[in-house]
């Protein structure tokens, strides 16, 4: 508990203890025959106050002789205010709980001798003086204990809430919390955050970061959560350049697979079907018909529920083991975004209705609906933090609160925005625009790092090496390796195809690509080039690899086929 707020004044009797001051000459009551000037008095009225309030800061001060003073304001980082050269200064306080730092004012006649007076002046609200989340859940089971230690200066009770990746946890409990950890769907990582409010609402949050493996093993288009497009597993080590099984559909397949707890591989295809194989020989576990093409990608929950939009307007929920339905809702257009999987299980999926729904995982229903100005290609992402981030082909990339949907910040393109974006592990958002620019975005409040310029449109989602590196195709056939801190180019590769595919990486740093007319490529981070190609799968236009808990690589093609690469 800090010390109760006190002023500390210092005449300028004592700035010899003080060590004296730059451009202040010390007192001297013999100088000319004047005496230097006194502070008495140093006041602030209104102190503590609201965050973002304004508080005035006086001293009462004199000489002697009624000369007149001129008065310096220095105040504490934060708080703003006009200049002043009176007795008296009015400051806003930031827009924080729990702010403090001190004022301190020169009061100087003509011959620069000076008198010192400083207070402390802070804002209203909780504090929290420690945060411990102990041991650090990395798996679901895991037991952990949420410890705050926290004040409020004014006295006030407080209550504390628990987060998990902006989810949730529990309210209203005490400073200390148990908590076992569930199955994550789309694991990734979690920021764990303890928040405590005060009778006037006002809040103050700490926060550590895990991270969870998914419920599956490679659960959604992008691998997890925040899209890195890395395999989770560490025996996911790079495949050969050898055709396992191929299963054909009937149709175009656009969709890329997800991979199940048990390996299961679940994909769409333009013949309006979502199936489930075999990872051993393709072999057809079930498929389930749709009303229309199915170019989503599935994602799977932590009980396993398949979810996956449809040609048709709908979303769909469907039994893993049967492929029986469980529950569809339908929008005004057709869905082709990959939908993500929250904590508590809420379903995000953007429609070419213009809108990005939140769907309840058990019901299907609407819990919240925005709508942007264009229909949506790209599949929302979620931050460690709960943050939901989506393109729109209005040009914007949005950052969603995932509780009610409220905008929280937009960033605007010069294009459509169809790329997904992807999360570091700083939280940095990357995304790519068919502006022809990559992205890197500040998640807080959406402002640009960089931007690296391909020169072409990207429609391909980036991933993000476990060094940080992001990788990126472009429309014109060239696959970029880019530098995280500067956004500048560390290498590229050219297919001389169309790279509308996202890349996958292996556990050791192998990385996948699919391209329009060269198949699959394997791609060398260290030495910068192409490992293995296998062309014979035809034209691998949108779907992206799936990396299994073997190494093996799963993909579709426009020759009707999915294929297991091992």
């Amino acid at each position: 508990m800090p010390a109760p707020l006190t002023f500390l004044l210092t005449t300028a009797g004592l700035l010899s203890a003080l060590g004296g001051l730059t451009g202040c000459e010390d007192s001297d009551s013999s100088s000319e025959g004047n005496s230097a000037p006194t502070i008495s008095d140093i006041s602030a009225e209104g102190a503590p106050i609201l965050p973002g309030g304004q508080v005035t800061v006086s001293v009462d001060s004199e000489r002697t002789d009624g000369q007149s003073l001129d008065y310096d304001w220095f105040p504490p980082a934060g708080w703003s205010g006009p200049d002043s050269s009176t007795s008296s200064i009015t400051l806003t306080a930031p827009k924080k709980q729990a702010a403090q730092g001190e004022v301190v004012t020169y009061a100087c006649d003509e011959d620069e001798r000076c008198a010192k007076a400083a207070i402390e002046i802070a804002t209203r609200g909780p504090a929290i003086e420690s945060f411990q989340v102990d041991p650090l859940p990395k798996e679901a089971g895991d037991t952990a204990t949420f410890t705050v230690d926290a004040y409020n200066r004014d006295g006030r009770d407080l209550t504390y809430d628990y987060r998990i990746g902006g989810t949730l946890g529990a309210s209203n409990q005490g400073e200390e919390w148990e908590w076992t950890a569930p199955e994550m769907a789309m694991g990734g990582r979690y920021l764990l955050e303890g928040i405590v409010t005060d009778s006037d609402d006002l809040t103050a949050t700490a926060s550590t970061e895990t991270k969870f493996k998914s419920a599956a093993v490679w659960s959604t288009f992008g691998g997890n959560r925040q899209r890195t497009g890395q395999s989770q597993s560490a025996d996911a080590e790079g495949a050969q350049d050898t055709i396992k099984w191929e299963y054909s559909t009937g149709d175009l397949v656009w969709s890329s697979p997800a991979v199940g707890p048990d390996g299961t591989v679940y994909v769409g295809s333009d013949d309006d079907h979502v199936y489930a194989l075999n990872p051993d020989d393709g072999s057809e576990k079930w498929s389930f018909g749709t009303g229309g093409a199915v170019r989503s990608s599935p994602a799977i929950g932590a009980d396993g529920t398949i979810y996956i939009g449809s040609y048709d307007n709908k979303v769909y929920a469907l039994d893993p083991d049967t492929g029986d339905k469980e529950w569809s809702f339908e929008t005004d257009n057709s869905v082709l975004a990959s939908p993500a999987v929250s904590a508590d299980g809420t379903v995000y999926i953007g429609s070419t209705d213009h809108h990005l729904y939140a769907l309840d995982p058990e019901s299907g229903d609407v819990e919240w609906k925005v709508e942007t100005g264009d229909p949506i290609f790209s599949s929302p992402t979620q931050g460690a933090d709960g943050t939901i981030y989506v393109g729109s082909d209005d040009g914007h990339l949005y950052a969603l609160d995932p509780e009610d949907g409220q905008e929280r910040w937009r960033f605007k393109t010069g294009d459509d925005v169809q790329s997904a974006p992807a999360i570091g592990p700083d939280g940095t958002v990357y995304f790519g625009s068919n502006d022809h620019n990559l992205y890197a975005l500040d998640p807080e409040d959406g402002t640009e790092q960089w931007r690296f310029a391909t020169g072409e449109g990207i429609l391909s989602s980036p991933a993000v090496a476990a060094d940080g590196t992001i990788y990126v195709g472009s429309s014109g056939g060239n696959f970029y390796a880019v530098d995280p801190d500067t956004g500048e180019e560390e290498w590229r590769h050219t297919t001389g195809n169309t790279n509308r595919s996202s890349p996958a990486i292996a556990a050791d740093g192998t990385i996948y690509l699919g391209s329009n007319t060269s198949g699959l490529y394997a791609l060398d981070p260290e030495n910068r080039g192409e490992k293995w190609r296998v062309d014979q799968i035809g034209d691998v236009s949108f779907s992206s690899p799936a990396i299994g808990p073997d190494g093996t690589v799963y993909i579709g093609s426009w020759d009707k086929s999915i294929y297991a690469i091992e």
